[in-house]
């Protein structure tokens, strides 16, 4: 699987509404299963409503099942936790030479491995993939280790691994990690279009303060949608736009536009969907404003 491309975002230059509030955020089955919709497009089903026995083949069509390679099932068990937070499933081998006779399966769409196991450890489980992977494709492959000593993500590099993960994990890094390697695209249609009791919840009952925010958000994200609009080829500009519309979006309670906002970042979205979506969030506020 080709990596994804790159975009470096900037911090937006206009104060964004999330800061302005000072929100701060800081086994039965060998095959986990999702509860995050917000990781599943279009028509595909939704993971939690599906038994075990049905989340793979979804998976597999999808082309984002990943293979989990830990001998220890006190870490494999956190980490499929985990994943199942962050909307991905996965299956699981106990050390090198099983994770490589399933990877030949041609299932997945990315591996993490610990880098020490018996019966082929990490490395040799790298350089076994890459020695018989076809030309043109390479799977990407994360090294998750308690080994902080110095050098090793270096030697993870060396040995043919894509990238590298030191335990115990942080949800937050992990999503980021697997967001550059292998992005969910976004099911935006489990979103409402606007979530009244949102910004509500944030603030209180502070209705001059809730009035000024949003009507903020309206000037604010119209600039914002008509940078994506104006662009032309400029890629990274309109994923710099739609990245600063995002979390002002999700604060205000224009969820749906929050979750375009991130899957155009995703490269799944386009800046048309984006004002379409701002548009009738747009309608939402303004009957708010008005009544």
């Amino acid at each position: 699987m080709m990596k994804p491309p790159f975009f470096k975002l900037h911090q937006a230059d206009d104060v964004n509404l999330a800061q302005a509030i000072c929100i701060q955020t800081s086994a039965e089955s060998d095959v986990r299963i999702s509860a995050h919709p917000s990781n599943i497009r279009g028509d595909e089903p939704d993971f939690k409503n599906l038994k075990n026995s049905e989340c793979v083949p979804v998976a597999l069509a999808g082309r984002h099942l990943i293979l989990i390679a830990e001998d220890d099932e006190i870490n494999l068990d956190m980490l499929q936790a985990q994943l199942e937070l962050l909307g991905y499933v996965t299956e699981a081998a106990c050390d090198g030479a099983t994770a490589l006779a399933m990877w030949r399966s041609e299932r997945y769409a990315l591996l993490l491995t610990d880098c020490h196991m018996p019966n082929t450890d990490g490395f040799e489980l790298t350089a076994a993939i890459r020695r018989e992977e076809p030309a043109g494709i390479r799977l990407p492959i994360i090294a998750v280790t308690a080994d902080a000593m110095q050098g090793v993500s270096e030697r993870c590099i060396a040995q043919g691994m894509d990238d590298y993960l030191s335990k115990p994990l942080l949800l937050d890094e992990l999503g980021r990690m697997l967001i550059k390697w292998m992005p969910l695209p976004v099911r935006v249609a489990d979103y409402p279009v606007w979530d009244g009791g949102t910004l509500s919840r944030l603030i209180g009952d502070k209705p001059d303060l809730r009035r000024r925010l949003l009507e903020k958000f309206l000037v604010k994200g119209r600039m914002r949608i008509d940078e994506m609009l104006n662009v032309g080829e400029d890629r990274e500009l309109a994923v710099h736009a739609a990245h600063a519309l995002k979390s002002a979006a999700r604060t205000v309670g224009a969820l749906r536009l929050g979750e375009l906002c991130q899957a155009m970042e995703d490269g799944v979205a386009m800046p048309g969907e984006v004002s379409v979506a701002f548009a009738a969030a747009e309608c939402n506020i303004k009957a708010v404003l008005q009544s």
